[in-house]
C-alpha cells in the first residue's frame, strides 16, 4: 500500500504541473517547451521516487509487486499528449501524414526518454 500510495502521489503531482503547463500556451510548440521544463524541474528535484517509479515501469512481470494501482495514471499522460497533438494537428502545426498515434508516441517517448 505504501508503494503504490507514494508512486501514486507522484504521477497525480506531476501530471497536475504538465496539465498546468500545458494551459500556459495555445501553441503546441510552447505547450511541450513548458511541459518539458516542469518535468525536468520535477525529475530533479523528486529523483529517489523518479528512480522507483521507472524501475516498476521497465520491470519484468515477475518483479513488479503483485499490485500496481497507478497503471492508470501512468495511461493518462499518453492519453493528455493526444489531446495536444490532436489540438495540433487541427491548428496545423504538425504534419498531417503522420498518425496521431504515431505523434503522440513520438513526443511522448522523447519526453520520457530525456
Amino acid at each position: 500500500g505504501l508503494f503504490n500510495a507514494l508512486l501514486e502521489g507522484a504521477h497525480d503531482e506531476c501530471f497536475a504541473l504538465v496539465v498546468n503547463a500545458a494551459g500556459k500556451s495555445g501553441r503546441l510548440e510552447d505547450q511541450l517547451v513548458d511541459i518539458l521544463a516542469e518535468l525536468f524541474d520535477f525529475l530533479r528535484d523528486r529523483q529517489a521516487i523518479i528512480r522507483l517509479a521507472f524501475a516498476t515501469a521497465f520491470a519484468t512481470e515477475k518483479e513488479r509487486p503483485l499490485v500496481l494501482a497507478h497503471d492508470e495514471r501512468r495511461k493518462r499522460y499518453f492519453r493528455f499528449m493526444r489531446k495536444l497533438v490532436v489540438a495540433g494537428l487541427e491548428r496545423g502545426e504538425l504534419n498531417p501524414a503522420h498518425s496521431i498515434h504515431a505523434l503522440t508516441s513520438g513526443i511522448y517517448g522523447a519526453l520520457y526518454f530525456h
